[in-house]
């Protein structure tokens, strides 16, 4: 259905980037048709940053593993993609928080 579920946390900065890393997972498996835990994890991270909040990478030990057996052709292109994801995500939210931003001014002026 496309829909995603989250549950509320007393920590917001945890709850925004539980969020990002979910919708990075979805994004990935459209392009790859593969779930991949550890690089949305980082897209969650480079969203997070993007915003401003601070969110620690928990795969960065796997990843640095996993690029050491790689060729840096295929290090590129997997950074390439991953970049990717997160400035199309940043893009949608940009437009989402444009939209509201427009929406609440709208109404605002409507008073």
């Amino acid at each position: 259905d496309k829909v995603l579920y989250v549950s509320r946390s007393d920590v917001n900065e945890e709850y925004i980037k539980s969020v990002a890393t979910e919708i990075a997972k979805m994004n990935l498996f459209e392009m790859t048709n593969e779930l991949d835990n550890d690089r949305a994890d980082c897209i969650g991270y480079m969203v997070c940053k993007k915003y401003g909040i601070d969110s620690p990478i928990e795969s960065l030990d796997r990843l640095s593993s996993k690029y050491s057996s790689m060729e840096k052709q295929d290090i590129a292109k997997d950074l390439t993609s991953m970049k990717e994801v997160a400035q199309d995500m940043n893009s949608r939210m940009g437009q989402y928080l444009d939209d509201k931003r427009k929406e609440l001014k709208n109404k605002e002026q409507a008073r």
